[in-house]
């Protein structure tokens, strides 16, 4: 998984093609399993808030919240459109 910014409030990382944004079947890699596991790794409360997806085949850079209140807030700019996808 790589890691392109990360502080306390969010993860921006690159989702490859064929990985889930989410999904509820066991033993299926997807991306907020993943990034939980990562943040129980480095000893971090293993929150992680979904703003956006992207389909299964697609790669891309995704961002992820690691709080409830930047999950809110991200949510919103992703409403108000004020988050673009390219």
């Amino acid at each position: 998984m790589n890691i392109l910014y990360e502080d306390e409030a969010i993860i921006v990382c690159e989702k490859e093609a064929g990985v889930a944004t989410q999904t509820k079947q066991f033993g299926q890699k997807d991306m907020e399993s993943l990034l939980k596991n990562y943040l129980v790794m480095k000893g971090e409360r293993p929150y992680i808030g979904i703003v956006h997806r992207l389909d299964q085949p697609v790669s891309g850079v995704m961002v992820f919240a690691k709080t409830s209140k930047a999950a809110s807030r991200l949510s919103e700019q992703v409403r108000d459109k004020k988050m673009h996808k390219k």
